[in-house]
């Protein structure tokens, strides 16, 4: 009996030393994996861009300033709303929004403006030409 409870005993060590060193084995493989390749890639939509000099870009993000490394730029994107992609710390796309909207202003609070617009859209021009010639 001594005998058997001894080589369970060990049978069971083993196995446990052997799915430890497994373990350790799969995640340095896993942290090896992803090590060198990761890169942080960040998107900040509508950002009001501020400034532009010595290939810094400063931008007024959701009420704070922040700086980033820009490179060069093709078009002068000072006083823009725009779209920014940063990876690793330096900004790799500018997305400028350039659309214009139009309306009376209904409220204004420290998030957001409310505006009332006035949308005609071509179909529903379309399908107001088509009632009247119809009546």
């Amino acid at each position: 009996m001594k005998q058997r409870t001894k080589i369970i005993f060990l049978a069971y060590s083993a196995l446990v030393i052997f799915m430890s060193s497994a373990c350790i084995y799969m995640s340095h493989m896993i942290k090896s994996r992803y090590q060198d390749t990761s890169s942080e890639i960040n998107i900040y939509k509508n950002v009001y861009v501020t400034n532009i000099e010595d290939n810094t870009i400063t931008a007024n993000m959701y009420g704070n300033i922040k700086k980033f490394n820009s490179g060069k730029i093709a078009e002068d994107v000072t006083g823009c709303l725009c779209d920014i992609t940063v990876e690793d710390g330096k900004i790799v796309g500018v997305n400028t929004k350039t659309d214009v909207v139009s309306g009376k202003v209904l409220s204004v609070s420290q998030d957001s403006v409310e505006i009332e617009v006035m949308v005609l859209l071509s179909w529903m021009r379309t399908l107001l030409c088509m009632k009247k010639k119809t009546h």
